[in-house]
């Protein structure tokens, strides 16, 4: 399913795929820059920092978002920080009474639970 928003990004919604990660690095390689949201259902192949596997269970979904930066490269690894912030504003405007934490540099904590790790890639 594809789907666009008002914004240009486009989402992409797959029942299962080898890892969302790949299919957007097999994109780039092909020269999509994005906007675009992969979302899977199901990952059979999905991983985490340094290359560790990604454990997804039923009922999780994994996401990528593929877009072309317009921002020096030097400042990439801040983006890691502000992508964490945003998913702690994010959840805590639907969770407010939650106790949601940031767990540096990737993970996303809600009452003692992960809910989300991040993994920014420059392709």
């Amino acid at each position: 399913m594809t789907r666009k928003f008002a914004s240009g990004a486009r989402i992409e919604v797959f029942d299962t795929l080898d890892s969302t990660s790949l299919e957007a690095k097999r994109r780039a390689a092909i020269g999509e820059r994005g906007p675009l949201w992969i979302v899977a259902l199901r990952q059979t192949a999905g991983y985490g920092r340094r290359g560790a596997g990604w454990i997804q269970r039923d009922g999780d979904v994994a996401a990528t978002f593929l877009f072309e930066p317009a921002f020096a490269p030097e400042t990439l690894p801040q983006l890691s920080f502000v992508a964490a912030l945003t998913v702690f504003d994010a959840v805590g405007r639907f969770a407010p009474n939650a106790d949601i934490q940031v767990k540096w540099p990737n993970d996303i904590l809600v009452n003692g639970g992960k809910i989300a790790g991040l993994l920014l890639e420059l392709l």
